[in-house]
């Protein structure tokens, strides 16, 4: 028996957790015109905060929807989608009808497996999709099923039994299984016991597992998922990233886990490898570098002391993305704290969050937990008296089951600030009063004569909706623009330069840097533009980045690597640090030469060179220079080398 391993592109949650949701959708599918191709078994291609955040960026968030899934569909694509019980797409419980018809919708535009989730696996919560499914399924003819999902992490609510019980009540109504570990702490034991367990009790059922990469565990415990899978005849899937999106608060490429499923000692694991399509995968490499660097801003970056205070409060994948929404956070602790380093203040949030994490009961970080304990936590540094909104809710029962290690003082401060004199009773989608009518009659009420479905439902699910429903009905609504990338990232200008005079102070060369286009930017940003070029273009910076990253992160033994695999963790030290030892012995030397204008100068040279300093840097503080002190090479010193021994006046090094 062979093909019982499946690979999964998650490029939706790539989205969420390294870009913020940012791009456009024709952005996010003018990225993967070869996805269809790569060989993996479905694309998660919207959930998650693929309705609210595109309309909090005033787009038409079902104009969003549709492009993306109409892409996929047309190629044949088997599509999921990340659902939050019956908070749907958002962060609180709406009524069946509400639950049936966004369903419905996305059903009709073609999402063929719905990864329903509760935080807590608290199922009443997660019933009414699975019905609604079921319905559409049945009254419509679709190709649509709902998978059950089991939110796992080290955490002391998370048990083998506890998930057990949950799998044995969600597999009434759901048909498969969706294992998914949003903070990527995560034992390799547990999800090897787990698969056992599950493969025991209910045999081979759909089964697939979801971890972040955060803290380097991703690929041990997909391993670990599938030696217990393979053991006993039982297909799994796993949750991968095209290889310019993995890493960080991503998932694992598809091509590196790929390679450990092949490369694995036991040999009914290798046998059951699946088959990628390499050439596939590599042309969309490009595209998809450039469109991570054009949002990239939102990643966390690789920072070994912060990674370790995250993991102590199991920050999830994206989570840092929510943190400058809060209005007045980054002005107010940067006050507090005394510093504007944005590391540093998520450290110390993150601090926060451990030390509150407990009080709240330790609810698994995943959303609208996840946002809720780093909100919390944000707010309280700020000095804010009342508990976030969002706290508030959930510790009164909002969201539905609340773990009994929650601190009873913070239950109650909770209650008093929402006027309860009793936690609520967590009421399923099916016993709530039908949303619909009530939001087409507000939006008759605001102008709209006949309300579509998809608009009473976003008028009903979206906060402030109805607005926002009637200025897309109206055209008013102003989507937020796409980015751009770093001049440096263009083709080069063809317009004429001038040869302008060496710098011969700091002074001047300061002036230079900040002129007039025409004089010195004009000059600097074609020299940074061909130096660009002549490297292969910003994305094959970012891939040297990247490998980059990789080895540090080995040097750092943060990777796990799986049983039997450790020696590939010196293997790729090694073939990284020879590709980037050419990189700056040979590769930059050459790209100075060509980009060079007129009579280029040891300052140009300097400017060109931060272009691969910011590079770098953006994934992890100080990575260039740790590249530099590696390859034991600095071809800015040797330019000067240069320059002396020809008796040229190299500029000071202050200058540069």
């Amino acid at each position: 028996m062979v093909d019982l391993i499946r690979i999964n592109n998650v490029y939706r949650d790539g989205i969420q957790s390294l870009l913020g949701t940012n791009p456009s959708a024709d952005e996010i599918v003018a990225a993967v015109p070869n996805a269809h191709r790569y060989g993996c078994a479905s694309t998660q291609t919207t959930g998650g905060t693929f309705f609210d955040l595109p309309a909090k960026k005033g787009r038409d968030e079902w104009d969003f929807n549709d492009t993306i899934t109409s892409h996929f569909g047309e190629k044949g694509v088997r599509q999921t989608a990340l659902i939050r019980n019956d908070c749907l797409f958002g962060y609180r419980p709406q009524p069946f009808d509400v639950v049936k018809a966004t369903v419905r919708e996305f059903s009709r535009m073609g999402i063929n497996v719905f990864q329903n989730f509760h935080g807590l696996n608290y199922v009443p919560a997660m019933n009414g999709v699975a019905e609604a499914v079921r319905q559409v399924r049945e009254e419509e003819g679709l190709d649509v099923v709902a998978h059950g999902t089991l939110c796992i992490e080290t955490n002391k609510n998370v048990t083998l039994d506890s998930c057990l019980k949950a799998a044995k009540d969600l597999l009434k109504t759901h048909s498969g299984l969706y294992l998914k570990s949003a903070s990527g702490v995560l034992d390799a034991g547990f999800a090897y016991n787990l698969v056992s367990a599950i493969g025991r009790e209910f045999g081979d059922v759909p089964l697939d597992i979801h971890v972040h990469g955060t803290y380097g565990r991703a690929a041990l415990c997909y391993m670990a998922a599938i030696e217990a899978a393979i053991e006993q005849d039982h297909h799994i899937g796993i949750d991968c990233q095209h290889p310019a999106f993995s890493g960080l608060t991503a998932h694992p490429s598809m091509l590196l886990m790929a390679r450990f499923i092949a490369d694995h000692p036991n040999g009914r694991v290798r046998e059951n490898a699946p088959v990628l399509n390499t050439r596939a995968i590599e042309a969309d490499d490009a595209s998809l570098r450039l469109l991570r660097r054009r949002y990239g801003a939102t990643e966390t970056r690789y920072n070994s002391e912060l990674l370790e205070v995250m993991e102590d409060a199991r920050i999830a994948g994206g989570a840092s993305a929510t943190l400058k929404a809060i209005p007045g956070l980054l002005k107010t602790l940067e006050g507090k704290l005394g510093t504007q380093d944005w590391d540093q203040i998520q450290k110390a949030i993150y601090e926060e969050q451990g030390r509150i994490i407990e009080a709240l009961g330790d609810p698994t970080q995943v959303t609208p937990y996840a946002m809720t304990t780093t909100n919390e936590a944000a707010c309280r540094l700020m000095g804010l008296q009342a508990m976030h909104p969002d706290t508030a809710f959930y510790l009164a029962g909002g969201l539905g089951a609340v773990p009994e290690s929650a601190d009873p003082e913070l239950v109650q401060k909770a209650l008093e600030q929402l006027n309860l004199d009793a936690p609520l009773e967590y009421v399923p989608s099916a016993g709530r009063e039908n949303g619909l009518p009530q939001a087409k009659a507000a939006l008759i009420e605001a102008g709209i004569e006949n309300p579509t479905t998809r608009q009473q439902v976003s008028a009903a699910t979206l906060k402030g909706g109805v607005d926002h429903v009637v200025a897309v009905a109206r055209g008013i609504n102003t989507p937020q623009p796409s980015k751009e990338l770093p001049d440096y990232a263009s083709l080069p200008l063809v317009s004429p330069l001038t040869e302008l005079p060496r710098a011969s102070s700091p002074l001047q060369s300061s002036w230079m840097q900040s002129a007039a286009p025409g004089i010195g930017n004009t000059d600097l940003m074609v020299r940074q533009q061909r130096f660009v070029q002549a490297l292969g273009g910003l994305e094959e910076i970012a891939r040297m980045g990247q490998r980059a990253l990789h080895m540090r992160q080995i040097e750092d033994d943060f990777q796990h690597f799986p049983v039997g695999q450790d020696a590939k963790g010196a293997e790729w030290h090694d073939k990284y640090l020879v590709r980037l030892n050419k990189f700056v012995a040979e590769d930059i030397p050459d790209a100075l030469e060509t980009s060079a204008i007129g009579k280029a100068t040891f300052w140009h040279a300097s400017q060109m060179m931060k272009v691969l300093e910011t590079e770098f840097d953006l994934l992890a503080d100080g990575l260039w220079d740790h590249v530099l002190t590696m390859s034991g090479a600095n071809p800015l010193l040797d330019l000067r080398v240069e320059a002396s021994e020809r008796r040229e006046e190299p500029l000071s090094a202050d200058a540069a």
